[in-house]
């Protein structure tokens, strides 16, 4: 349940932003790396659950380097 609502917060917060600098994107990803490593400590998040929402917040990273490619803002 909880990786649901990150990995809909990290895809919410890539696609709802106009025009983010590279500085604000590196910031929004360090800021939900550290969620998902508070959320091992707390209990929370299973090990699993925190490696498939780093791997998730990669891809989408990945994915906005693709549209910044072929023109388009993120």
């Amino acid at each position: 349940m909880h990786r649901a609502i990150l990995a809909m917060a990290a895809a919410a917060s890539v696609a709802t932003c106009s025009v983010p600098a590279t500085a604000q994107r590196n910031a929004r990803q360090l800021n939900q790396e550290r969620n998902i490593d508070a959320g091992i400590r707390s209990g929370k998040l299973t090990t699993r659950e925190a490696r498939n929402l780093k791997a998730e917040v990669r891809a989408i990273e990945r994915q906005a380097r693709v549209y910044q490619r072929d023109g388009h803002r993120s």
